[in-house]
């Protein structure tokens, strides 16, 4: 079932970024095609409708980048080799807790926060560079576009 509701939700992910062009085409094809049966018409319309419901009832979600800021250290000289995240709801219990894809950005590193990441939940980052430097941000709402990181040891 979520295999089938996952493709489903791809469908209409690919659909709505497409901005249901796709309407507007097969009602322009009809009309120029001297179809100008309201039942046609109708048809399409109702597709349309429903794809836009569906759409918004399925949301996808999306990776969030995060760029992340060493204090008192410019981001080229650090060398990350892990970023590992906590991520508690809004009543602090524990929701996920693993490694997180991190790349070097222009002035920053740059993390991905995890798809299930809700507004109201609590982030918390650790970093360790390959010479085993451990750095950590404080606890975050997930709405920020960077965070500065401090360093542990």
């Amino acid at each position: 079932m979520k295999a089938l509701t996952s493709i489903l939700a791809s469908i209409v992910q690919r659909i709505r970024d497409e901005k249901l062009l796709w309407l507007l085409g097969v009602l322009i094809l009809a009309v120029i095609a001297g179809l100008r049966d309201w039942i046609i018409f109708i048809a399409v319309l109702v597709v349309g409708v429903l794809v836009s419901i569906f759409s918004y009832t399925f949301q996808r979600k999306t990776c969030v980048p995060l760029a992340i800021i060493f204090k008192d250290r410019d981001a080229a000289d650090i060398q990350l080799s892990k970023c590992e995240f906590e991520l508690r709801d809004s009543q602090n219990n524990l929701k996920k807790k693993g490694e997180m894809a991190f790349s070097l950005d222009v002035n920053s590193w740059v993390c991905y926060l995890p798809n299930e990441t809700e507004p109201e939940d609590i982030v918390r980052l650790f970093l360790i560079e390959r010479n085993d430097m451990h750095w950590e941000t404080g606890p975050f709402r997930p709405l920020f576009s960077s965070k500065e990181a401090e360093q542990v040891n």
